[in-house]
């Protein structure tokens, strides 16, 4: 997956509608405040933004997936750039138990 660099915005198009000038910075990986508590700056990173226009962020509603990533996707993409991660959400946590504990035995 290619990098989603955010330092020339104003002079880049959406990459969502690709035809107005992109504007606003959008987070593939939500920064909610308990991502924002765990993950810290981790979530401004380059790799977790899009360059998308006031149109296309303001509607968030209409955006697909490929537009926004699990915590799962965020932990993939942060592993893929050596990023060390600290330990997820509850909800993550118990997700990666439940795995594991499927295989054992």
């Amino acid at each position: 997956m290619s990098s989603r660099g955010v330092t020339e915005t104003y002079n880049r198009l959406c990459e969502k509608c690709g035809t107005e000038p992109a504007s606003q910075k959008h987070h593939m990986f939500p920064q909610t405040k308990l991502h924002r508590k765990i993950y810290g700056k981790m979530l401004d990173e380059e790799w977790n933004l899009q360059r998308m226009c006031v149109k296309c962020h303001v509607s968030h509603a209409k955006l697909d997936g490929d537009d926004t990533w699990s915590e799962s996707q965020f932990r993939r993409e942060a592993r893929i750039r050596h990023m060390i991660l600290p330990k997820g959400t509850k909800s993550y946590e118990q997700k990666v138990r439940n795995i594991a504990n499927r295989y054992k035995d």
